[in-house]
């Protein structure tokens, strides 16, 4: 597995390269009501653009995941609330147990009730 990621990495790498060696001409860069130019290299446009898609795109995808984060967070407080239930209910059990043990005891001590 980690040999697979390293070829990707390593194509993704040739490719980036390859990218910005063959589009290193300057292009005017500007926001139209804004009143400046920048002129940078084409590969700094084509790099600027993936890196906001990809902060676009994470962003989205958070906002759209967050009802699934708050159901797994609700889901989780349930399941601890159930866990100290359940606890509370065997330590229950238990002392009845002991209880019952405690009562046959003292009822085997005394011996056979007379009939």
């Amino acid at each position: 597995m980690k040999l697979i990621r390293l070829l990707v990495l390593f194509v993704a790498l040739v490719v980036c390269i390859s990218l910005a060696i063959s589009n290193r001409e300057t292009v005017a860069v500007g926001l139209e009501p804004l009143p400046f130019v920048i002129n940078i290299p084409m590969f700094a446009v084509i790099f600027g653009a993936m890196f906001v898609g990809v902060i676009v795109g994470g962003f989205s995808m958070w906002w759209r995941d967050g009802s699934v984060r708050q159901r797994a967070r609700r889901e989780h407080r349930h399941a601890d609330e159930l866990e100290r239930d359940l606890k509370k209910t065997q330590d229950e059990l238990d002392h009845a147990r002991d209880l019952a043990r405690a009562a046959n005891d003292r009822k085997a001590l005394r011996g056979p009730e007379a009939a």
